[in-house]
């Protein structure tokens, strides 16, 4: 088989994965993410030296940090344009977006609507490179109380910084959006703390 430029290309066509018919094949006869997945259970991916918890993806660093490096590295002209290119379309079509996301939500298999907690796992992993059983020992190690409040809610939820990505501990929805609404600075939180100290001493203020 040839090209029109006289190279000679493989004959090989690539073949479906046996996890997901509907991509290719990695290794293994899985597709990439399944056969990563498979890596990462035997223990042969290395931990990433810039964070140690998460596997290495290349050149030394695990994938979020590998993408932000290669963000970082295109020209600032072409990172605009690509920005102003993506707002442009989702302008656009924003309606046609909508239906879209919407429909697939409610029909297609892969949805969380059909397996949210499938969907959380993946969340957890990807997001935070923590695995089902590392959330079940932190929650462990609390005695399934919050890290901040104490109290022993229905549901904990991963809190980790926005910065770095790691994770520090499981909290109450109700903690986790106080961090968040205060944005993660001490400062703030310390001026709440003082601002409803002053305002519980039953001080009257006038109108």
């Amino acid at each position: 088989m040839r090209c029109s430029g006289g190279r000679i290309l493989s004959k090989k066509i690539p073949k479906a994965a046996t996890c997901h018919p509907d991509r290719w094949i990695a290794a293994k006869g899985l597709c990439a993410a399944c056969y990563r997945r498979w890596l990462r259970s035997q223990g042969r991916l290395k931990p990433a030296p810039c964070h140690p918890e998460k596997p290495h993806y290349a050149k030394g660093l695990c994938s979020w940090c590998y993408k932000k490096s290669m963000m970082a590295a295109w020209p600032s002209e072409k990172r605009e344009a690509k920005r102003h290119r993506s707002n442009e379309y989702r302008n656009r079509w924003r309606e046609e977006i909508k239906v879209r996301a919407r429909e697939w939500y409610h029909t297609s298999q892969k949805s969380p609507k059909f397996d949210p907690l499938k969907a959380r796992k993946m969340v957890i992993s990807t997001r935070y490179g923590l695995k089902p059983e590392d959330v079940a020992a932190a929650i462990e190690r609390q005695s399934g109380k919050c890290a901040i409040c104490r109290e022993t809610p229905s549901e904990l939820v991963v809190d980790h910084c926005h910065k770095t990505d790691r994770f520090r501990s499981m909290l109450c929805r109700h903690c986790n959006l106080v961090i968040g609404y205060a944005r993660e600075n001490p400062q703030i939180l310390a001026a709440s703390i003082a601002y409803l100290a002053l305002h519980s001493t039953g001080i009257k203020w006038a109108s």
